[in-house]
């Protein structure tokens, strides 16, 4: 016993977060192991959610008016930042591509480091936040 809980009650998110770390495969990996639940580090405790009670906005009778003109103009594209949809397509497949790889392949590029012109990784802050977000990066 230790302080009063058994030991298998006793949580060790280091080693929990360490061992998701040491198999640098990312959140993926959760899915393609057949995970049936969801590792501790990944839960955000609910004092850390935000508060939903919202009040209700007050009753006004004023409709607020909107311009959208100008958007229809080339010199002003909004979707997709002008980049070309064949550009897109082509990032979205390649992402897709590397993501579906055998972790041993993608295992060669996880780094933390942001400098290198390939980096894949887990949550920066998985060392001190109370609860990871569920992100691998590319």
């Amino acid at each position: 016993m230790e302080n009063g809980k058994r030991e298998e009650e006793v949580y060790d998110r280091a080693k929990e977060v360490k061992q998701f770390e040491d198999s640098k495969t990312g959140v993926k990996r959760l899915l393609d192991s057949g995970n049936t639940s969801i590792p501790r580090f990944l839960i955000r405790p609910p004092e850390s959610l935000p508060c939903t009670a919202v009040a209700p906005p007050p009753a006004t009778n004023i409709i607020p008016t909107i311009i959208l003109s100008g958007f229809e103009s080339d010199h002003r594209s909004i979707i997709n930042h002008g980049i070309p949809s064949k550009i897109i397509d082509w990032t979205i497949a390649s992402i897709k591509a590397f993501n579906e790889q055998p972790p041993e392949m993608k295992v060669l590029h996880y780094c933390h480091d942001m400098g290198r012109s390939v980096s894949y990784s887990s949550n920066y802050d998985l060392y001190v936040s109370k609860a990871a977000s569920w992100r691998t990066r590319l």
